[in-house]
């Protein structure tokens, strides 16, 4: 017998006791834990063994008493509501503190006659009471859990039953969970599957599943853990179990034993197995291990189950899948949807596995409560790493008596166990999030059969600081470290994972709704942070907060949630943080200064994959019109040479590379020679002399190409433009109206106020060979200093600035430029820049090159959270009335921008690459910033990452300058 499995028959036996027993065989399994049978896909005799109870069911969110007992007359005028599915989200109201009732008939088959038939539910939300034909089949509280109930004796074959359900929002399990209060509204209803198991009477209850390795990781062991439970009369002596292995190509895999007699309270067997292919998250290889339960020659049902054979150990301080050291590099994932709330379609869940995957995801954090069984099947298929946790955040301010804890804590975290300890996927388990002070009484004693009952995974408790568990898990946590975290656990004795870290901006939403550019930004803090998580040997790695927004649109028009934190929004566009994530994370990490004119290309590549060799890999290129395919080999760690037959100068050669998984992994765009994208950019205009006028209220200076007019008064520009405007704009924190978005959509004002009070002393002006200066002195009640602008013959324009600030200008700023405010027709941005990344998609924000509108034609205005309504555009054409999110965001480092009208008249930029630019609309122009200082914002959680902070104090110096010509 293995001897992982003989501790845990020993552990079952400890914890809950040696059971009373029928004709040799126990007659109540779920003492040693909750029972979930393992799904049939044949019985004996029974043309379907599952049925499921999806569909519209009748609904009363204010039932009278006795309903279970109610018949379709009775219930005739209830309302219709989809299950799986939320009562919220579909416009019902429930009294708090009272229980909703649910009603269905359903059909069972004549040939389920003498069957034992089982209710599973996989998630009711969170106090649920059950009763089929009026009996009381009985009741589970546990939003996240799944539960069954032998309904057996209160069915009727070949007949109507009638179903009813008292569904609850409020409970211990929610308080624990914080569910409700997490996700600003009641989660109540039957949110995840429901069906019916026909079962025989002597039926498999229990089936675990183990793989262990050799010392040289080459064959395996697959450890089998049977039950069968007696839930019939007969005597049953001889009841066996015959086991059939496939591998992934269909080939069938020879076992030996590959019969196991079912005679005791548990039941092992041991089976060797020669070289099999291995399951990790970059080669997801699925066995099918099918168990046929046999009596007399007859085979009573046959149950199937995916596996992977692969094997996790922490060793030191750092965590092994199949001997080899890996690092999470992920997010942590709610299970959200903007108009179905915590209950997802069963394709969705697939989807975000695919998403996250081709977003260079290898871990998926199920915050804060274990995932649909969908979610866990796509992440085995798929390949990916998943630390499931329990329904438990913040549940510290639950008081439990002693108890209570095992009903509601305990219980909860074993039902985890059972349900998701098959799936190869899960790496390890969270015992509950964020519950700082509950470790000892509330935690550690399942802390402690999660050790014995499953001793293949690690277990961990995911805490706001180091140590919570007193040092008990096989994981250390810390959530949002900071830029020091991964030095300081580098050589901690275990590894620490930061189940949190690089929080997406989304508090600071005054802030967002000015400038979405923001977001963008995050990708630079993200880079730093995770290039010290990889080079310190102890930090395991960790999970961006959060996958997903999580928001929610109630029918009756509120906006509720925490926020829009997620790489992707709820409807799953990629959002600016999207790209840069998959950037970071890349397993591929390209030498991309470019390469000298017409030579030939060889790139270095550096393999950053766990498992995968760079010849799995196959590598597209093109240039103009040519194209091809490369191949090259290096081991995970090592690098290669990238060889393309091609040369060139002032071209952009494009390639990427595509996973045997099915996806891109990487994009990138390489100059050959001179890089078109940083050429410095040059007046459009003829050179021509340069005339001032002056007027009684103002100085009109024609230049070659345009006219232009400073107010003699203010000494601004008046037309074709007005400014500049100096603009300090401090970090602002305000996130209108409270942490959580919990109503009607808020109004947003923009904050990019400049500074105010306006006085100049004095205006001069000079003719000079090469144009005309116009020097202007002044101050601001925020600061005081000079504006010179430079009219040049080559028909360019300089304005430079340089000022002292003043008490009053006193502050910690995002943004620090001047503003040009442009009539409203000018609606058009283009712009060129030096980018993060030399690929970006040509819908993304922070793109090198690219064209916005002020609006994009046919995309509804939206609010905080976004389209109310499924979008079939891109995230970057939402926009509020500030303008689209593409045109209103931050373009760090531009080289050349104009803002334009429909007849080409506005102002166009020419920069270095030193500045920043961003535009917006107000009620009569559209405005222009160009920033010669810029930060990521008042991100609470990350605001350390990415640009030092430049606090202003009295006396400091601003200065910039901005060149740029009249269109």
């Amino acid at each position: 017998m293995n001897s992982h499995l003989r501790i845990v028959t020993i552990a079952a036996a400890f914890w809950f006791g040696i059971l009373t027993k029928s004709h040799g065989f126990e007659s109540n399994w779920e003492g040693l834990g909750p029972r979930l049978s393992p799904l049939p896909m044949t019985v004996d005799s029974v043309a379907v063994p599952c049925i499921s109870l999806a569909g519209d069911w009748r609904f009363n969110p204010a039932p009278q008493t006795g309903f279970e007992k109610y018949d379709a007359i009775q219930t005739e005028k209830w309302a219709n509501i989809r299950v799986p599915g939320e009562w919220v989200m579909q416009g019902f109201e429930v009294k708090k503190d009272s229980a909703a009732a649910y009603w269905r008939e359903f059909e069972i088959p004549d040939d389920w006659h003498e069957r034992r038939i089982k209710l599973r539910c996989d998630g009711v939300y969170s106090d649920a009471t059950v009763w089929v034909n009026g009996r009381e089949a009985g009741r589970h509280i546990g939003g996240f859990t799944p539960f069954e109930l032998d309904v057996t004796d209160s069915v009727k074959c070949g007949r109507k039953n009638i179903i009813t359900l008292a569904v609850k929002n409020e409970s211990l399990a929610d308080s624990l969970a914080s569910g409700t209060q997490y996700a600003c509204h009641p989660l109540g209803g039957i949110t995840r599957k429901i069906q019916l198991l026909a079962l025989p009477p002597v039926n498999l209850s229990r089936l675990h599943i183990q793989t262990t390795f050799d010392k040289d990781f080459r064959d395996a062991t697959l450890a089998v853990e049977l039950a069968a439970a007696n839930e019939g009369a007969g005597n049953i002596s001889g009841l066996q179990a015959s086991l059939a292995l496939t591998a992934p190509d269909g080939r069938n895999i020879p076992l030996s034993p590959n019969r196991v007699s079912l005679n005791r309270l548990t039941n092992q067997v041991s089976m060797p197995v020669i070289q099999p292919l291995k399951w990790d998250n970059e080669h997801p290889n699925l066995y099918t291990l099918t168990v046929k339960l046999e009596l007399a020659g007859q085979t009573l049902e046959v149950v199937s189950q995916k596996i992977g054979f692969r094997q996790v150990e922490v060793r030191g301080n750092q965590l092994f899948l199949n001997n080899v050291p890996v690092k999470f590099h992920g997010v942590c994932r709610h299970e959200t949807h903007p108009l179905l709330g915590r209950s997802l379609p069963p394709e969705w869940e697939r989807r975000d596995v695919e998403i996250f995957r081709d977003g260079n995801c290898n871990f998926i954090r199920t915050s804060h409560y274990p995932p649909a069984e969908e979610f866990t099947e796509a992440c085995d298929e798929l390949g990916m790493l998943v630390e499931v946790e329990a329904p438990f955040c913040w549940a510290d301010r639950t008081h439990l008596t002693g108890s209570q804890i095992d009903d509601f804590v305990t219980r909860q975290e074993l039902e985890m166990l059972e349900f998701y300890r098959n799936h190869p996927s899960v790496t390890h388990w969270s015992l509950g999030n964020e519950s700082e002070n509950a470790w000892t009484n509330y935690f550690l004693p399942a802390a402690k059969r999660f050790k014995q009952l499953d001793p293949s995974r690690p277990i961990n408790y995911s805490s706001i600081h180091f140590g919570k568990d007193g040092g008990f898990c096989d994981i250390g946590n810390h959530h949002y470290p900071g830029l020091g975290g991964p030095e300081k656990y580098a050589a901690n004795p275990r590894p620490v994972t930061f189940d949190e870290y690089c929080h997406l901006n989304s508090y600071n939403r005054r802030e967002l709704t000015t400038d979405p550019g923001l977001r963008d930004f995050w990708g630079q803090g993200l880079e730093v942070m995770w290039q010290k998580m990889r080079q310190a040997r102890g930090c395991l790695g960790g999970a961006i907060w959060a996958a997903i927004d999580d928001t929610f649109f109630l029918p009756n028009g509120d906006t509720v949630g925490y926020g829009t934190w997620g790489p992707i929004d709820g409807w799953r566009r990629p959002k600016p943080e999207f790209w840069n994530m998959k950037k970071v994370y890349s397993p591929l990490q390209l030498h991309e200064d470019g390469v000298p004119a017409n030579q030939s290309v060889k790139l270095t590549i550096e393999n950053r994959h766990d498992f995968t060799d760079l010849s799995e890999l196959t590598f597209e290129w093109k240039l103009g019109e040519r194209s091809g395919t490369v191949k090259t080999s290096a081991g995970p760690g090592h690098a290669s040479i990238l060889e393309i037959p091609v040369t060139g100068d002032g071209q952009l050669l494009e390639i990427r590379a595509l996973s045997p998984r099915g996806f891109v992994e990487d994009f990138w765009r390489i100059a050959l020679g001179a890089d078109p994208r940083n050429a410095l950019p040059k007046p459009s205009g003829k050179p021509g002399p340069v005339v001032l006028e002056k007027t009684d209220g103002a100085i009109i200076v024609h230049g070659p190409g345009y006219s232009a007019t400073i107010n003699a008064k203010t000494g601004f520009f008046a037309s074709p433009f007005v400014g500049p405007e100096l603009l300090v704009l401090a970090k602002n924190a305000d996130n209108c109206g409270g942490v959580q978005m919990a109503g009607k959509e808020r109004e947003v004002p923009i904050f990019s106020d400049t500074c105010n009070g306006w006085k100049a002393s004095s205006i001069k002006t000079e003719t000079t060979p090469s144009g005309a200066v116009i020097r202007v002195e002044g101050s601001y009640a925020q600061a005081r200093g000079i504006y010179n602008y430079c009219f040049n013959s080559d028909g360019s324009i300089v304005v430079r600035y340089t000022f002292t600030v003043t008490e009053q200008g006193q502050c910690n700023p995002r943004q620090i430029g001047v503003v040009f405010k442009l009539p409203a027709e000018c609606d058009t941005l283009i712009w060129r820049r030096k980018s993060h990344w030399s690929y970006y998609p040509e819908d993304h924000i922070g793109r090198a090159e690219g064209t916005a509108k002020t609006f994009v034609k046919g995309v509804p205005l939206s609010g905080l959270a976004g389209a109310r309504t499924e979008p079939k555009w891109s995230w970057s054409a939402d926009g509020n009335q500030y303008g689209a999110n593409d045109f209103r965001s931050t373009k760090l480092n531009f080289i050349e921008a104009a803002l334009l009208s429909p007849a080409g008249h506005g102002l166009r930029l020419l920069g270095d690459g030193s500045q920043h630019l961003r535009s917006w609309v107000s009620i009569e122009n559209v405005n222009l910033l160009a920033a010669q200082y810029a930060n990521e914002g008042a991100a609470p959680f990350f605001s350390e990452h990415v640009v030092p902070d430049r606090p202003l104090k009295a006396g400091d110096l601003l200065e910039g300058e901005v060149r740029m010509e009249i269109r």
